[in-house]
C-alpha cells in the first residue's frame, strides 16, 4: 500500500528495518531554504533512519502536514519515506 503527499511517497512495510536509529524532531523533508515547505509529522509516531531511508512507524493512525497540500492521513503502520523530485533539465 503506498500513500503520496507532494514529492513524498509513503511505502507500507512489514517491518522496521535493522539497525534503524531514532530520527530526531518531526521534520520529513524540508524545502530548498532552511524552514522552507516543511513535510512535518503531525501526529502520534517516531521516525527512524536506516541506511539512506526515512522510516515512520506509528502505532495508531497519524498525519503528514504541509503547507502546499491536504493534510494526509495515514493509517497504523511502517512506512518507508521515499523523496521523489521532478527532472528539471
Amino acid at each position: 500500500m503506498q500513500f503520496r503527499q507532494g514529492d513524498l511517497l509513503f511505502c507500507l512495510e512489514s517491518t522496521l528495518p535493522r539497525p534503524a536509529r531514532p530520527h530526531p524532531g518531526p521534520i520529513l523533508a524540508g524545502g530548498q531554504q532552511p524552514d522552507e515547505h516543511l513535510h512535518l509529522l503531525d501526529g502520534p509516531g517516531q521516525l527512524y533512519e536506516s541506511g539512506n531511508f526515512l522510516y515512520l512507524e506509528a502505532e495508531q493512525p497519524t498525519f503528514v502536514w504541509h503547507p502546499e497540500h491536504h493534510r494526509l492521513a495515514l493509517p497504523a503502520g511502517t512506512f518507508r519515506v521515499v523523496r521523489q523530485r521532478q527532472y528539471q533539465p
